[in-house]
């Protein structure tokens, strides 16, 4: 790979991935970048005030890319940083693997620009994707500079470290990236063992890197004086189908996609890891036993290497995914990418291979968009309720702005307002879009309220709105907006959103 670097043809090839994938991510997601759809988490706008929360759930270096980004983020530098990092992560994928030919390396760019995950951490992490982004970047030039012997190799580990210490889950990019490396050395005629050397010394990258992400966040915690919330999660999937769910669930993203044209994308991803499978065969072809058996084990184990298991908070969501199940799809195409450049299969398997992943893309474009147009209406929504709730909160007598207490008890989401938009009904299974409001629990409508109202209001702790809420005086009150869903309560206002 250093020699492949320093050829004109490669930097060329580098540079046409980060330009295509720049389009790639204008198309699907500007619309998230040029306007309003914080939610969830996201409305803290300023991402240290959640420091702590960060630092106890395993992102023990977000608050230091904080630091040299700037406390605020702003849709567009969020966008901006985010396709920069991004358009990197294609490039040097696409050195990595030696796709050359112009039509896989146009699709490798689609598909790393508009998988679910980059989706879903727009829509529900805004104010993080950035970070998120740089995380993936660092575990994919963790797995290129693992191949470059050992200095390469103590590189990996530290750019392994650093990625997991700001989001854990893209480690798995790094490991399946290192399988498709190996998988393409052997197909181009690299000795086997030039590929067990790749993957053991990856490995130890992968177990340094962990290391160091878990000596980082040890170190962290106990000088902060954090309870540690962090802790090793199981693969996705896992929790249903034990080790064999693990290696089903980057699979089932490909043939269960979250996708405007579930059906049919879900068809051409099967029919796409099919294609990918005769390719192998193909390429393999009179090879020798063993090469073969390491290339089966190679791919059989690339599904595993996607989906590692966490160590944080919390495990990741089905749609968050771990960043590394767009690989399965860039595998397929290094694949193709091989075959064209040994034996070219002709301009109809171009064309067949072009229109199945452009279908994929383009119903991706579409999913993406009805996405952020959802997240933007509900930050109307939210916008448009919690006017009236403070209006109602103004008219209580004696009530002094950021004096009197205030308690807001209940979820908007269980409130009798909140009602499933009519065309939207496909994004509910969409863990980033499957709620009516920006901000729905207690900890979000307090960073809503100071964050994006900007409204001084005195709100009560949690704990002091929990026991409010057990009282048979409050329970007694009707919810928001009743005539009495809004009233003084030993000094504190008491607004009822829900009744749960």
């Amino acid at each position: 790979m250093k020699d492949l670097l320093k050829t004109e043809p490669s930097r060329r090839r580098m540079l046409y991935a980060a330009l295509c994938t720049l389009l790639f991510l204008l198309i699907g997601h500007a619309f998230c970048w040029f306007n309003i759809g914080y939610s969830g988490s996201g409305v803290a706008l300023n991402p240290t005030v959640l420091r702590s929360a960060q630092i106890s759930s395993g992102s023990w270096a977000q608050p230091l890319y904080w630091a040299l980004r700037g406390k605020l983020s702003a849709p567009m530098l969020v966008g901006l940083l985010s396709c920069l990092y991004l358009a990197l992560t294609a490039a040097v994928a696409a050195q990595a693997l030696h796709i050359r030919t112009r039509l896989p390396l146009t699709l490798l760019c689609g598909v790393l620009s508009l998988n679910a995950c980059v989706t879903a951490i727009n829509a529900s992490q805004l104010h993080i994707a950035d970070a998120c982004f740089l995380a993936l970047l660092l575990c994919v030039l963790g797995g290129a500079a693992a191949g470059m012997g050992w200095p390469g190799t103590a590189a990996a580990a530290v750019l392994f470290g650093a990625g997991a210490a700001l989001r854990a889950q893209m480690l798995s990019a790094g490991a399946a990236l290192l399988a498709l490396i190996a998988l393409r050395m052997l197909l181009e005629g690299e000795r086997p063992c030039a590929a067990l050397s790749l993957l053991g010394r990856g490995a130890l990258a992968l177990l340094a890197g962990a290391v160091l992400h878990v000596a980082g966040y040890a170190v962290m915690t106990r000088r902060l004086g954090l309870d540690g919330q962090a802790a090793l999660q199981r693969p996705l999937g896992a929790a249903q189908g034990g080790l064999l769910g693990a290696w089903l669930e980057p699979i089932r993203q490909l043939v269960q996609p979250m996708t405007a044209y579930r059906v049919l994308c879900g068809v051409l991803g099967a029919l796409l890891l099919a294609g990918g499978a005769a390719l192998l065969i193909l390429l393999l072809r009179g090879r020798r036993r063993g090469v073969c058996a390491l290339a089966a084990l190679l791919v059989l184990a690339l599904p595993l290497a996607a989906n590692l298991p966490v160590f944080a908070g919390e495990a990741p969501s089905s749609t968050a995914q771990t960043g590394a199940c767009w690989l399965l799809a860039a595998g397929v195409l290094m694949l193709f990418d091989l075959r064209e450049r040994q034996q070219p299969l002709g301009r109809a398997a171009g064309v067949a291979l072009g229109a199945g992943v452009g279908v994929l893309l383009l119903s991706a474009v579409i999913f993406s968009n009805q996405v952020y147009l959802k997240k933007n209406l509900e930050q109307q929504s939210t916008l448009s309720i919690m006017t009236r709730v403070l209006d109602r909160v103004e008219k209580t007598e004696g009530y002094d702005p950021g004096v009197t207490p205030v308690a807001l008890l209940g979820s908007l989401e269980d409130s009798p307002l909140a009602s499933q938009r009519a065309g939207f009904e496909h994004l509910t299974d969409f863990d980033a879009a499957q709620n009516n409001f920006a901000a729905t629990n207690q900890e979000e409508l307090t960073w809503y309220m100071w964050e994006i109202m900007g409204y001084p209001c005195n709100l009560v702790s949690y704990y002091e709105a929990d026991m409010l809420a057990l009282r048979e005086d409050v329970q007694a009150m009707p919810v928001f907006p009743a005539e009495g869903s809004c009233r003084v309560s030993d000094g504190t206002v008491v607004v009822r959103l829900s009744g749960k």
